[in-house]
């Protein structure tokens, strides 16, 4: 008898919350340095293979957005509506540079992160 599992689309990230506790002089920093660099190793390779990737998407957001305040000032319908319907179409898929490890998160430093 074969089981089939259901297709499950849902994903979820992987959260690792690391505590270190150990008295001072433990070598604790090094400790934690090693074991995120092989994540930081990936992160660093994946962000300059899709530098040009990233660089595009951006000059693209900013050339419509250009686009669009000129046709808001021309009163060019057609062409706002254009631009509309294209940057809805960019920022549906955005890319960024991935981002796997933060260290002393405030409140103020993680929303620049999202």
């Amino acid at each position: 008898m074969v089981v089939k599992y259901p297709i499950n689309s849902h994903t979820q990230p992987l959260c690792l919350y690391t505590l270190t506790i150990a008295p001072p002089g433990e070598k604790k920093s090094g400790v934690l340095k090693e074991f995120k660099r092989p994540v930081e190793k990936f992160q660093k390779a994946y962000n300059n293979a899709h530098a040009l990737d990233f660089a595009e998407y951006t000059s693209k957001i900013e050339l419509l957005e250009k686009w669009r305040s000129v046709a808001i000032k021309k009163g060019d319908e057609i062409t706002l509506k254009d631009c509309d319907k294209d940057l809805l179409a960019l920022k549906q898929n955005p890319i960024y540079p991935v981002t796997f490890s933060l260290d002393d998160v405030t409140p103020e430093s993680l929303a620049n992160e999202i």
